[in-house]
């Protein structure tokens, strides 16, 4: 579903490589404890600038996005809403919001669970 969502070049935020021909933000492509650790000593408005140059479409919320720092975490929070299940949309993608508020995404279904929806 999520590659549905994203066009050609867009990228998307997950910590981890779920997507293997989508791009995610260069220094949250792999959120384990190294990479996790790797940017504590980062000042948050960098994390930030980097993610408002990559202006990811998604975000899977996972326990590896609420590591990042709180600033961070905050600024995605203001700026990406419910979708479905764990994925978030940018508030700016108006045309992926209101296709699924019209009722086009069965993502709320029990099969879509079933099989995306394990992480």
């Amino acid at each position: 579903m999520m590659e549905d969502i994203l066009g050609q070049q867009e990228y998307y935020l997950a910590g981890l490589n779920l997507l293997p021909r989508k791009e995610q933000p260069k220094s949250m492509r792999w959120l384990d404890a190294i990479g996790l650790e790797s940017l504590k000593g980062v000042n948050p408005s960098t994390i930030i600038s980097e993610l408002q140059h990559a202006s990811p479409v998604v975000v899977l919320d996972n326990y590896r996005i609420r590591s990042l720092p709180e600033k961070v975490v905050e600024w995605i929070d203001e700026r990406y809403v419910h979708y479905c299940g764990s994925v978030y949309v940018a508030n700016t993608r108006r045309d992926i919001l209101d296709v699924h508020n019209a009722g086009s995404t069965s993502c709320e279904k029990k099969h879509f669970f079933k099989n995306v929806y394990s992480y």
